[in-house]
């Protein structure tokens, strides 16, 4: 993955990106951050889908990943698939991806598939929804955190009220929200209300 960057670095023109490394083991955070810091590099990028379901990756390249978004100013729509990958947790989006995403002002579809990441909590939806409250474009969400075990309600509800203040009169951006969450846990009533 980090040869892959280097390489994508290259090509400065590059609009749209889709990257899958489906069940992938051996791709993991090195090879992320790498990828990430030459992400960084394409300026005019303005479509990403990044595709790392059942692989290494973990909180470490995920936050590689967040610190080239940063620095990417044109990005429309962003699609990650990092589901069943067991070592991502909390850290990632109370770090670097959780601000990385926050500082896309442009986005307007973000989907998010972190299901079977079974060590992510509420702790961690806390943190990705600072990200959600700066993203005032954006007009199609979907989040997937199902068979995430440590995340209840009040992870749920921190999502909700990032989003809450937009989503409320005729005036709203956004036209599609979706949380799927089936099988989080119920510790403190996984129900958003």
């Amino acid at each position: 993955l980090g040869d892959l960057g280097v390489g994508v670095g290259q090509l400065a023109n590059l609009e749209r990106l889709r990257v899958v490394c489906f069940g992938l083991y051996r791709i993991g955070d090195a090879g992320a951050c790498s990828f990430g810091l030459n992400l960084q590099r394409l300026s005019r990028l303005m479509d990403i889908d990044l595709n790392f379901y059942r692989t290494g990756l973990g909180d470490q390249g995920l936050n590689g990943i967040g610190r080239g978004l940063a620095g990417l100013g044109n990005l429309v729509a962003l699609h990650l698939d990092c589901r069943y990958c067991s070592a991502i947790g909390d850290a990632s989006f109370t770090q670097d991806f959780g601000r990385g995403l926050g500082k896309q002002g442009l986005l307007q579809r973000l989907r998010l598939d972190f299901g079977g990441c079974t060590n992510v909590s509420d702790e961690g939806l806390r943190g990705l929804s600072c990200g959600l409250e700066a993203l005032g474009q954006l007009e199609s969400l979907r989040l997937d955190f199902g068979d995430c075990p440590h995340i209840g309600g009040g992870g749920l509800r921190c999502v909700a009220r990032a989003l809450s203040g937009r989503l409320a009169g005729e005036s709203c951006a956004h036209r599609e929200v979706s949380l799927a969450g089936s099988g989080c846990g119920q510790g403190d009533g996984a129900a958003m209300q």
